[in-house]
């Protein structure tokens, strides 16, 4: 047999075997649906975790429940007929699958009176379906511990930036009036708002833009302030017993710790002990909380504007189509210390009680 086509066969055979321990290797089988530019994913197997996974990630996506669709997964966020406002690109890339954490980074396109990029990266236990923030990782001291130190490499990394910007005049100034105010915002800076990577090495925490603008992209990648690349060995002082678990073992059956008051997930119940509800919290930042809700039996997503008052969970209906609506509903809820939201729901007519875990 020629030499050549000998170990192009070898080749060939080679690359199957990697391909077959790849695919062996996910943990999770997924099933990938696309339409235009848009591109989605559902887990397919029936366990708990993934039908948590599945429901918040379609909620804070796709804006809907699995299976809750007339025609397409995508019709919620896409532009309407006749309109250009909408998610005109959407695609996702899984970067770890594995029997403790399932990762994917999730990039899109939204056009309304410009087109504008957004991405998210989400991680969640394998075993519960829960999401993991880096706050989850380390102990209570850690965390503050992590938190400064990483805030302030950032805000000298920005600091030096600045001082290289001679000429502060012009189209300058906007750049330097943004960065400088953006180096004053980043002390009050919580790095758990920040996405979060689980790479071999460490973790890998990247912060939000300080513009959101395509013309600082340049500017923004030359300074180099939003990513904090941490290797396992300068975490290990600060992991907690779930945090060890996941990045200095190979034990499937790490165990979050009970997760302290309000945080990003997936909650669900019922409302007046009937009517079964998925509420999804979807990103919580100091200055903001995304939010929605969903009755499990049409799966029309409503939107939620929130507000923290005194220890209490306030959400309120909010159409962003425009459309008047004369009674929004208002959840009124308490936070205790075992992770569930107990308190009502109230439509100015009616008032019921709900809870949420």
């Amino acid at each position: 047999m020629n030499l050549n086509i000998y170990l192009q066969r070898v080749g060939i055979v080679l690359a199957f075997l990697t391909l077959s321990v790849s695919v062996q290797a996910q943990h999770f089988k997924l099933k990938k649906f696309s339409e235009e530019d848009l591109d989605f994913f559902l887990l397919t197997g029936k366990t708990f975790a993934e039908k948590q996974i599945n429901t918040f990630l379609h909620g804070a996506e796709l804006h809907s429940l699995p299976g809750k669709y007339k025609q397409s997964p995508f019709e919620s966020i896409r532009p309407a007929a006749g309109s250009n406002q909408g998610v005109t690109g959407l695609r996702y890339t899984v970067l770890n699958n594995t029997s403790q954490i399932f990762s994917v980074e999730v990039n899109g396109e939204y056009s309304s009176a410009s087109l504008n990029e957004y991405g998210h990266v989400y991680n969640f236990d394998a075993s519960s379906g829960k999401l993991i923030k880096f706050r989850d990782l380390l102990t209570d001291a850690g965390y503050e511990a992590m938190n400064k130190m990483v805030v302030s490499n950032r805000k000298k990394r920005l600091g030096t930036y600045l001082k290289t910007l001679k000429d502060i005049t012009g189209e300058n100034k906007v750049v330097y009036t943004t960065y400088s105010e953006c180096l004053s915002d980043m002390e009050g800076d919580e790095v758990n708002d920040d996405d979060l990577k689980f790479q071999k090495e460490g973790l890998l925490l990247i912060r939000r833009s300080c513009s959101g603008q395509h013309y600082f992209q340049a500017l923004e990648d030359k300074a180099d302030v939003y990513n904090n690349r941490l290797s396992i060995k300068s975490l290990e002082p600060y992991l907690n017993a779930y945090g060890k678990c996941l990045l200095l073992t190979k034990n499937a059956n790490c165990t979050p710790a009970i997760a302290k008051g309000f945080r990003e997930g997936l909650y669900t119940g019922k409302i007046n002990h009937q009517y079964a509800i998925t509420l999804v919290i979807d990103r919580i930042y100091k200055d903001r909380i995304y939010a929605s809700y969903y009755y499990d039996k049409v799966g029309k997503e409503i939107n939620l504007r929130c507000s923290m008052e005194k220890g209490q969970l306030k959400m309120k209906e909010d159409n962003m189509d425009g459309k008047e609506n004369n009674s929004p509903a208002t959840f009124q809820l308490s936070l205790p210390s075992n992770g569930k939201l107990t308190g009502t729901w109230s439509n100015g007519k009616n008032t019921y009680p709900v809870e949420l875990q």
